[in-house]
């Protein structure tokens, strides 16, 4: 028996192997028939439906991906506005501090100078009702002193002299 290659079958002698090599070849042409008229397409378009899928998802990725670098740069904007924000609104608040200080200043001045104007206003009254009880003091202890005088020095005909002499006065200027 001779050696034969492993890929070759054998065949019964009565085929030669020329005709051998031609029944193989139309088997494989068969074969290759079949194979490209079944299995092919089925494969084909199981591997167009895999690179539709896979287009599919890559574009979802790549959509994904602008998303995501969108919401990377909005927040990043916003970070980078909050700083300024921050410093807006601090300045803001010490603007409105200072406005409020100013304003509790002013009324602070206010009420103390209402303070003051009415001290001063209860002073004047105190000073003219203590003038006015000074000068009926006064004229009271005048009244009284020369009351005094007059009992002490003058007579009774002296006394009716200077009533008279008075009421006479009174008489003339009215």
């Amino acid at each position: 028996m001779p050696l034969h290659a492993p890929w070759a079958l054998e065949h019964t002698p009565d085929v030669t192997d020329p005709q051998w090599l031609i029944i193989r070849m139309v088997g494989f042409i068969l074969l290759a028939v079949i194979v490209l008229k079944f299995a092919v397409p089925a494969v084909a378009s199981m591997l167009a439906e895999r690179q539709r899928d896979v287009a599919e998802t890559a574009e979802q990725v790549h959509q994904t991906m602008q998303d995501a670098e969108m919401l990377r740069d909005d927040y990043r904007a916003r970070l980078e506005s909050i700083e300024d924000a921050t410093e807006a609104r601090m300045a803001e608040a010490v603007t409105e501090a200072a406005d409020l200080k100013l304003h509790i200043l002013a009324e602070a001045a206010a009420l103390a100078e209402a303070v003051r104007q009415r001290a001063r206003d209860e002073v004047l009254h105190e000073q003219t009702r203590t003038t006015v009880k000074l000068r009926q003091e006064f004229a009271n202890n005048v009244v009284a002193a020369a009351a005094y005088a007059a009992r002490q020095s003058l007579t009774s005909e002296d006394n009716s002299r200077l009533v008279a002499d008075f009421v006479a006065d009174l008489g003339a200027k009215a």
